[in-house]
């Protein structure tokens, strides 16, 4: 029992401990996410020197970041339900979170697997979809849906041609694989670790009826 019972308890606080930095990403996407949608001028002014992010436009910048309040709101929430599960021992709300992260982690890794399979597809499309908008959204116009695409277009085509920011994206491409892999790792390891504690809890119970 008392072996039991301190397993339980090194579960519980390492869950805990793992679903820490995951509120605390989520915390700093979402107040990014709100500063640039609510004062994006400061927010350019602080980061000039250090990311180039005009080759974006603030248009594109402002749909990112609403993209990282919903970002930032969900691994808040998820993880607090995570967290709240492991001090409270509920098996119910463990199993719910240990069964959203696995829903989560089948979409992440069958779109990395679609994204593999059908990268020439997808380029193509992509290629396609650019010189569409080339014929139809460019133009010099403030005033007008045009003046995204083209602010964007513009300092693409001074940052080089396109061969040259591929082979930008190339130079990166080891650093997103390693950092997917860890996060996809992360994300199975707090599922093993949630379903363990669900099943000592159960046992517990059986152990004390």
């Amino acid at each position: 029992m008392g072996c039991s019972e301190s397993t339980r308890a090194c579960l519980k606080f390492t869950i805990v401990f793992f679903n820490i930095p995951i509120i605390v990403i989520g915390a700093v996407s979402l107040g990014i996410g709100v500063w640039v949608t609510v004062d994006d001028n400061s927010f350019f002014d602080l980061t000039a020197s250090i990311l180039d992010l005009q080759v974006l436009g603030q248009d594109i910048l402002r749909q990112g970041a609403l993209v990282m309040i919903v970002a930032g709101a969900a691994m808040i929430i998820l993880a607090g339900i995570g967290v709240i599960g492991a001090l409270a021992m509920s098996s119910c709300i463990l199993t719910f979170y240990a069964v959203v992260l696995i829903l989560l982690l089948v979409l992440e890794v069958a779109v990395i697997i679609l994204g593999i399979v059908f990268k020439s597809e997808w380029e193509a499309k992509s290629s396609m979809l650019v010189l569409g908008k080339l014929k139809t959204q460019y133009g010099y116009n403030d005033s007008d849906s045009r003046a995204p695409f083209t602010r964007t277009y513009d300092a693409l085509q001074k940052k080089g041609c396109r061969k040259v920011i591929e082979s930008k994206l190339r130079t990166y491409q080891w650093v997103v694989i390693g950092v997917t892999i860890a996060v996809l790792t992360f994300q199975f390891l707090i599922i093993v670790l949630t379903l363990s504690l669900v099943v000592h809890n159960v046992n517990n119970k059986y152990d004390m009826s």
